[in-house]
């Protein structure tokens, strides 16, 4: 925003010294003279360039931005598409809380009656791509039928109101239909940059 506000300011001034050059100009120039006409045309042009592009020039931008920006996000979020998609289109483009250096380990166990339990730990760091604190509530997703555990859940952080740790029995679990979510501890991230760490390291079996 500071850059921004730093090139509308050096814009301005640009086409205050263009105005200022060409009232200059005629007012030094003598009054007569072969040349006469063409300083007089300089003049009128360097007052006029910037003038326009002052006032006109900007407004034209801005405006054909504008009608670019509205025709082409019809195609962005799937233009004549189910609402459905669109919707989910509308979400992803709204997305401002991603997941990097995602891991997922798995071992499998052998069982007595000949079959096997899948043991996994999953790590991530979570980063906010806003200009803005978000808050984010992380949480692992099952279906009933893979009979699923969390058996440790955590965010590591240099941010105390972030850091938690949670074992088997803290942690939260809601049963839906079909599926059961783990975790409801909501955190408070901060924008990427601000030297805050989220790194999560839930694990299951």
């Amino acid at each position: 925003m500071v850059q921004n506000r730093t090139h509308q300011i050096v814009f301005i001034l640009s086409c205050v010294l263009l105005v200022g050059a060409g009232i200059v100009l005629i007012w030094k120039y003598p009054s007569t003279g072969s040349q006469r006409e063409l300083v007089v045309a300089v003049s009128h042009a360097l007052m006029i360039a910037g003038l326009l592009a002052l006032t006109v020039d900007r407004f034209v931008k801005e405006r054909l931005l504008q009608e670019i920006t509205r025709d082409v996000s019809k195609y962005l979020i799937g233009y004549q598409l189910p609402d459905k998609i669109q919707d989910k289109i509308h979400e992803l483009m709204a997305t401002s809380i991603i997941r990097t250096r995602f891991e997922q380990r798995y071992r499998l166990v052998p069982l007595e009656n000949g079959m096997m339990r899948v043991e996994a730990e999953m790590s991530y760091d979570l980063e906010n791509f806003s200009s803005s604190e978000q808050r984010y509530t992380p949480h692992l997703w099952f279906r009933k039928h893979e009979n699923a555990t969390v058996i440790d859940f955590g965010c590591h952080s240099n941010d105390s109101g972030s850091h938690f740790h949670q074992t088997r029995q803290d942690i939260a679990m809601n049963e839906g239909e079909d599926v059961v979510r783990y975790g409801n501890k909501v955190i408070v991230v901060q924008p990427r940059g601000s030297g805050i760490t989220y790194g999560y390291s839930p694990g299951s079996n």
